[in-house]
């Protein structure tokens, strides 16, 4: 087989009828692949061909993220004597693309792998941090300056149920740094527009809103059911009223502010830390 005749498109691939798939991302165990793929790393895979594939002639289809490092390993096959041997071009991405059948381990959905992909890839992380990311919950008090980022990225990263408790509204010069808001809202409940941003972003997270100033008499209703306060306010009035709150409902809080190109951060754990 020449070099050039490696790849095989996605369509081509899911009809072809391959005897062996072996799949060398890093993930493959944990993540969607092609049903019967077998999850093998490419050193393994390289160093001892005959486990994986019974004969020279066996086709195999070999799979990675987007076609190159299977492309790599097919060549180095072929060069051992390995005859019929194919590289998925595109890999897994141009799979995926195609919405070819695949076979999905527990825990996440097909459209959560993809959706979480580089960030379950990353040390940390992995499905079963992904699966806990689905299943927390967030307070976020304040989403302007500070809270707004900090509500992209929690409902972004998949975290299954946020609140967001906010007594302000949108004025224009909140727009440059407030990015989650748009002209047309200027006017409109912070808090119900940041909700409705998250919404759009990602819709498998179960978003609440609150217009509302948290005091001490409605602090503990409020923030209670969650796993996580993040209080990103600008009233040192509000901070202490979670901070009480916190303590209470013994639920950790994350502190930050910001102040021109300055910033603090601090996380109180409730019996773990000063609070």
């Amino acid at each position: 087989m020449d070099s050039d005749d490696m790849g095989i498109a996605p369509h081509a691939a899911n009809t072809s009828g391959f005897e062996r798939v072996l799949d060398i991302r890093f993930a493959a165990a944990t993540t969607p692949t092609i049903e019967g793929a077998r999850s093998v790393s490419s050193a393994a895979l390289l160093e001892d061909p005959s486990h994986f594939i019974p004969t020279m002639t066996t086709p195999t289809l070999i799979v990675c993220d987007i076609g190159l490092r299977s492309r790599t390993a097919a060549l180095a096959l072929q060069t051992a004597g390995y005859s019929s041997i194919r590289s998925l071009s595109g890999g897994m991405e141009a799979w995926f693309d195609e919405k070819l059948p695949v076979h999905t381990p527990g825990l996440l959905t097909a459209e959560q792998y993809r959706r979480y992909d580089r960030q379950i890839k990353l040390p940390g992380v992995g499905v079963e941090g992904q699966h806990r990311l689905g299943s927390s919950s967030v307070a976020i008090v304040g989403v302007g300056g500070l809270g707004a980022p900090v509500l992209s990225y929690l409902a972004g990263s998949g975290v299954g149920r946020i609140t967001v408790i906010d007594s302000g509204v949108i004025e224009l010069s909140n727009l440059h740094r407030q990015t989650i808001y748009t002209t047309q809202g200027v006017g409109a409940e912070k808090a119900e527009q940041a909700a409705a941003f998250a919404t759009q972003l990602n819709p498998e997270v179960e978003m609440h809103h609150r217009h509302l100033t948290l005091s001490s008499s409605n602090a503990a209703e409020a923030l209670s059911g969650h796993d996580v306060l993040v209080v990103c306010t600008d009233s040192f009035e509000t901070a202490h009223v979670v901070n009480e709150a916190s303590v209470e409902l013994g639920i950790p809080m994350v502190f930050g502010s910001v102040y021109r190109t300055e910033g603090q951060l601090a996380v109180f754990h409730p019996g773990g830390g000063g609070c």
